[in-house]
Formats: C-alpha cells, structure tokens, sequence
C-alpha cells in the first residue's frame, strides 16, 4: 500500500499542488501529476520578498499567509487557494518588516519572527492596514554570542505552536535560546522563561512530536551554526518547560559538512524527522543534502538513517505531502522544486521523480532565489 499512492500520484490519478515563493516577489502555484511539475500561475502583488507560506483550511477553503522579508515598506499578503492550488483574491495589509517565518495561532491570530529585527511580533487576522501589531518583544544582548559574526544580536528565526495550542515557541539564533510564550485566550502572549541551547549552536527552526505509544511529546531543533539536530523533553505546567535530550550531527563521518555548511529546515512525519544542510554539496557541485533520522516510538530518541541528495543547492525549505508518500525541496540558489518519493513505513527518501526551475537562479552571496515551498 506504501507504494501505490505514489504510484497512483505519479501516474496522474489525481494531481496535486505546491505553492513556492521567491524573492524576486512572486509566489508561483505548481502542478505534480505523471512525474511532472509545471508552473500553472504567478502572482506579484507588492511583495518585494516574499519568505514564508503559512496555510490555513476553515470551512473547507483554504488560506495562504505570505510573509516579507523586505528591509523597509514590508507588506503582508493573504490569498484564498482554489481547488486548483491557484490564488485568487489578494488582501494587503503593512507589516513589520524583515519577516522570515510565521505562523498562526489561537482564535485567528498571526505570529512573525523579525530576523534583523530582533522581535517577535504578533496580529490579529486578517491581515490587512486595519490589523494593527497586538504584541511586539524586541530582544537585545549585551555582547556578542561564541559565532560572532552571525550572533551579534538576537535573531528570531521561526514561530510554531505546540501539540496543544497553549504555547508559541520562537528559536532565537543570535541568543542560543528558544524562547516560550504562553497564549492567553486574547490571542496576547505571555512570555514563559526561555531555554537555553550549547553556545554558538543557532537555534533555526523547530517541529514537535507525540508519541501515539505513550504520554511522550518531545521537541526537535534544528541547528543552523552547529548542523545539528536537538531532541529536547517537555513538560506541561503553567509554562511549557524543555529539556535538551541528545543532539546529532546532521552529516557522517563519512559525508562531512565543509566550511560555510548551513542547517537549515526541519521537519517531522511520523516517528521520523528530517533536517536539510545547505552548501555541503554533498552529492557534487551544488547538489546538496537531506539527513533523515528514525524517532523511538516510545522514548523519542533519535538515530541517523541516512544522508540523500536534496536535488539543489542550498535547500531552505522543504515539505512533506500530508499522505507522507512526497517529499518537494526547495533549492533556494538553485531555484528549483525537486520532488522525490518517500517509504512511509522505513521512513527513507528514494528517486527523483520531478524537477522543475522556478523563477530565477540567486546569487548565493546574496541569499536570494526560492524562499518556501508547500502542498496545499
């Protein structure tokens, strides 16, 4: 059964959508059917850089909530997204600006980290000039952390919420901390006593897990200065408590990351967790990589699997199909959406089935190209 939703995705029984966003300041809508991924539609609206893709489904539509990262006029944009993954209906609203990542909580309402910024802020939906800032924290340091030229200052990197909606949780890659809010019914934060991670590891990014076997629910971070991966335990009281676990390289002894390497993005499905490494080039010149690793189903303990190509260079983003059977990965430099299968059962990555350029090549002095990428 592993095998024929695959089978039946690649051979065009049903085609599915992504949505990928560009610095250049579009956001394109993609098509996969028949082991083929085309380009269906554009949309440019204001948005001098688009970062991040946060979806929402209520009353069986669907949302899209596009961040900017943009150093000065910052303008959040929110779509409705048809049935053919296309979107329609552009709302636009002023918004803080150099936003890398958000996401969305309570009763509607909207968190975005600030990376130059410094802060976390947060607003009321919809996202238009009427949705003033409900919450802001600007965080400062007094000196600079053990990575000194990229923990000067306190870097925000991603917003996510918990298994049970009580609490925001925000990696701060400058500061070496997660930092914990607790979500009052007002959809206002209160801000809960950080944790702490090993100097000079940059918090990036970060997704929960529960286990279906026990009570466990454990937390992974992925690491952007340290390639690394961080099991962390947690605990439930008026604040939520965190408590590092075990931490693995996200490379081999015998594929190790070079100078320059970058973890990047993180992600769970099941009893497995995956993080990509940009800039490794791992798999030949700009091709770099994913690690995959297994999850105890009982303890959350972590075990390396196994290092695969990630079809791109410097791979920002990546999302896995709800059905678990895809994997698409964003190449940031490289511009490109690489779909390749994945066993549900082993947790392994497996062929390229796809590949497509979307919009242009960056530069990656630059950090521009492809931002995000997600099934919708």
């Amino acid at each position: 059964m592993k095998y024929q939703i695959v089978s039946l995705l690649v051979n065009g029984a049903g085609a599915a959508n992504l949505l990928a966003a560009h610095s250049s300041g579009s956001v394109f809508s993609l098509s996969f059917d028949k082991d083929t991924l085309t380009q269906t539609g554009v949309v440019s609206d204001d948005q001098a850089g688009p970062s991040w893709i946060t979806l929402s489904s209520n009353n069986g539509g669907k949302k899209a909530y596009i961040a900017d990262s943009s150093g000065e006029n910052a303008v959040s944009a929110t779509y409705d997204v048809d049935t053919n993954g296309q979107l329609k209906n552009a709302v636009l609203g002023k918004s803080p600006t150099g936003v890398v990542h958000s996401a969305l909580y309570g009763n509607g309402f909207f968190a975005g980290a600030r990376y130059d910024g410094g802060s976390v802020f947060t607003q009321r939906l919809p996202l238009d000039d009427n949705s003033p800032v409900l919450d802001s924290f600007v965080y400062t340091m007094s000196s600079p952390g053990p990575n000194a030229d990229r923990q000067q200052s306190p870097h925000p990197h991603a917003t996510f919420v918990d298994p049970t909606g009580q609490f925001l949780l925000v990696p701060d890659l400058g500061a070496d901390l997660i930092r914990i809010f607790r979500i009052e019914t007002s959809g206002k934060l209160t801000e809960c006593p950080a944790a702490a991670t090993q100097g000079g590891e940059g918090p990036r990014h970060g997704a929960f897990w529960k286990s279906t076997s026990s009570e466990t629910t454990g937390l992974y971070v992925v690491n952007e200065l340290g390639n690394s991966i961080t099991h962390w335990s947690v605990n439930y009281g008026q604040c939520l408590e965190l408590a590092s676990v075990q931490t693995l390289s996200s490379y081999t002894a015998e594929k190790p990351g070079k100078a320059g390497t970058k973890a990047a993005e993180i992600q769970v499905k099941d009893n497995f967790v995956y993080v990509s490494n940009r800039g490794d080039e791992s798999f030949g010149a700009q091709q770099d990589s994913i690690a995959s690793y297994s999850i105890d189903p009982t303890t959350g303990e972590m075990k390396f699997m196994e290092l695969t190509s990630a079809h791109g260079y410097m791979p920002r983003t990546f999302d896995i199909h709800p059905d678990g059977h895809l994997m698409a990965i964003a190449g940031q430099t490289s511009s490109n959406v690489a779909i390749v299968e994945r066993d549900t059962a082993t947790g392994k990555l497996g062929k390229l089935v796809a590949n497509l350029e979307v919009g242009a090549v960056g530069d990656v002095n630059k950090g521009d190209g492809l931002n995000a990428v997600v099934w919708v």
